[in-house]
């Protein structure tokens, strides 16, 4: 993608913020990823955030504190996405509640809003 692709996806604040994909190339990390997220989160902004686990046949609630993408990555968990609130950078700056969609062992997507 080149500079001038960014800067037209950017240009038009429309408080949206563009998917950001992170692939890492064949290592199963999307645990520690999902771990890295939460630990900068003080929230949970999904109400009814849920995955279907493959071995029970049912939808399994994800709660705070816990960390559903290992459930993924041992082939129990479907892909899912929730939405993080109360985030804060490793310099205490905020930064805006934002989504994570475990899509395979070595793939996430980060999504967010600005209202």
């Amino acid at each position: 993608m080149t500079i001038d692709k960014v800067r037209q996806i950017l240009n038009t604040n429309d408080g949206s913020l563009p998917d950001i994909n992170f692939d890492f190339d064949n290592k199963s990390v999307v645990g520690d990823a999902y771990a890295l997220i939460q630990g900068r989160a003080t929230c949970l902004m999904s109400k009814f955030a849920y995955y279907w686990s493959k071995g029970k046949s049912k939808q399994v609630p994800i709660c705070f504190g816990e960390n559903p993408a290992l459930d993924f990555l041992s082939g129990d968990a479907e892909a899912f996405h929730v939405v993080f609130g109360g985030l804060q950078s490793s310099t205490k700056a905020p930064i805006p509640d934002l989504g994570i969609f475990v899509l395979g062992a070595d793939f996430i997507a980060l999504d967010g809003f600005v209202a």
